[in-house]
This record gives C-alpha cells, structure tokens and sequence, in this order.
C-alpha cells in the first residue's frame, strides 16, 4: 500500500506541475505533423517522432539499457552543434528543462497532435534551444547558434509520426 500511496502522490506532483506549465506557457496554436510514408522510412531516424537527417549528416545512436539517444550534427568538427533525440520509459517527462525556462528571454509554445508539445525560446546570449516532446520522447537542441537552430529547426518541422504508433489516427 504505501508504494501505490507514493506512486498516486507522485503523479498529483506531475499533474500540478503540468498544469502550472501550461497556465504560464499557453499554446500559440496546434501543430500537426503526417504520419510517416513508407517510401522514406527506412531513411528516418527516431522512435515515434521520426526525422530525416541528410545523406550526409553525422549521426550517432547510443542505446542503452532502457533508452535510446540519437544525436545529429551540424557545423564543422571544431565548431560542432547537436540535436539529440532520445526515447525511453524513463526518458522524459514530456515537458522542458527547468534550466531551458528561467534562462530564456523568449519563450514559445505549441501543442502536437495527437499528443505533445513544442517549446522554443532564445537565452539570454542570444542562442536558441528548442524542446519537443511528450512522455518518453524528445528531440531537443539547446544553445545553438541561429544558422545550426535553423538547420535543426528544418529536421524538427520536417518531422513525421510513425504510422504504427497512433494507428486510431490514420
């Protein structure tokens, strides 16, 4: 009984969480994006939210235990800028980094369908990150230049959802 009683207590906590985020962040609008087709699937890099990275660009899976990050370069080797796209039970919580939040002096939100969101904001320095996600799954960049948060940005809008994941969708 108590670890049902943590459990319960703990997703009140999310729940709260959750709502304060949403109150302070609303939603511009809300952002679709198409299931995947099978002509370029096998090209596409993710779990459910899939991208399409460039013959060319310099990918890296690292899978672990109950995870998998893939990360995707943009920028010379001395000058090296990522996206990271990670999934997992226990990845993410589906919302942004506190960090990400108090050091921003822009901040933007849209909600996906079927579920998620999408944050984007600027630092103080002048660099961009952005944030989309749900519960288990992100792809996120964070400092980036303006010319690397514009390549990253054509990745994260090209975006599709695999088709098997939301088959009550199709």
């Amino acid at each position: 009984m108590r670890v049902r009683s943590i459990c319960i207590s703990h997703l009140l906590v999310l729940g709260v969480m959750l709502l304060q985020l949403s109150a302070c962040f609303p939603a511009e609008d809300k952002g679709t994006h198409p299931h995947c087709s099978s002509s370029d699937s096998s090209k596409r890099v993710g779990w459910k939210m899939k991208v399409l990275p460039p013959e060319n660009a310099i990918v890296l899976t690292q899978p672990d235990d109950d995870c998998v990050r893939i990360n995707i370069a943009y920028g010379s080797e001395q000058n090296r800028e990522w996206l990271t796209m990670g999934s997992g039970p226990l990845w993410s919580l589906g919302i942004p980094a506190k960090r990400l939040l108090e050091g921003s002096i822009s901040v933007k939100k849209k909600e996906l369908k079927p579920y998620g969101v999408d944050y984007h904001g600027i630092h103080e320095n002048g660099n961009r990150w952005r944030f989309v996600g749900f519960l288990g799954e992100t792809i996120t960049y964070t400092n980036a230049s303006e010319e690397a948060a514009r390549y990253f940005d054509s990745l994260i809008d090209g975006m599709c959802w695999d088709a098997t994941a939301w088959p009550e969708d199709k």
